[in-house]
C-alpha cells in the first residue's frame, strides 16, 4: 500500500487518488476521490469536477490500487 504524497509530486494526466483538506466549513465532508491533472484545463479534475484555485484543491495523492481479481468458479454453471 502506498503512502499519501504531497500534491506537488503528483503525475499529470494519470488517474490517481486525491485528498483535500476539508477543514473549511463550506467544504462539507467530501475529501477523497479519483482524478487527474488536466493540462487542457490547467486544473485538477476530480469527482467529475474541475477544481480551480478558488475551490478546495487536492493537497495529497497516491496511486490507485489494483482492481480486484474476478472470482473464479470450478463449475461453469455455478452461481447462475
Amino acid at each position: 500500500m502506498s503512502e499519501w504524497q504531497d500534491i506537488g509530486t503528483a503525475p499529470k494526466m494519470r488517474e490517481i487518488l486525491l485528498w483535500a483538506d476539508t477543514s473549511a466549513p463550506s467544504f462539507s465532508n467530501w475529501r477523497m476521490a479519483s482524478g487527474y491533472y488536466s493540462d487542457a484545463h490547467d486544473a485538477w479534475i476530480w469527482g467529475g469536477e474541475v477544481v480551480r484555485e478558488w475551490a478546495h484543491p487536492p493537497t495529497h495523492w497516491m496511486p490507485l490500487p489494483e482492481p480486484p481479481t474476478p472470482p473464479t468458479t470450478t463449475d461453469e454453471g455455478e452461481g447462475r
